[in-house]
């Protein structure tokens, strides 16, 4: 059973922001082939992960993605899951729209 202080302060939670690469995809981006014989790149999400996405939407949470690369895959699957919330793209340091972040450009394992 839950601790019922974390139950308490969880129950308060209403927007979820997550990464993209690893959290909402299986971490991979694929090149693939277009018409005009150019490469353009996408990612692979997990259906299962699309439909909790839009259960939350349901019970009224936002939700939404932080990144750090512009990705018309995760444009597509923001609106296909139903997200409440634009992308937020972060460099290092940003400020983009009502998002902040200060992200490590270095990483975090020695």
């Amino acid at each position: 059973m839950m601790d019922p202080q974390l139950q308490q302060r969880a129950a308060k939670i209403r927007l979820l922001l997550m990464d993209v690469d690893g959290v909402i995809t299986n971490g991979l981006i694929y090149n693939l082939p277009g018409a005009n014989g150019d490469l353009f790149e996408t990612k692979g999400f997990n259906s299962q992960d699309g439909i909790a996405l839009q259960w939350l939407i349901w019970k009224g949470f936002q939700t939404g993605v932080i990144t750090g690369r512009e990705s018309e895959a995760v444009e597509v699957r923001a609106k296909q899951v139903g997200m409440t919330r634009e992308p937020c793209r972060f460099g290092p340091l940003a400020v983009t729209g009502r998002c902040a972040l200060r992200r490590k450009t270095t990483p975090a394992w020695p």
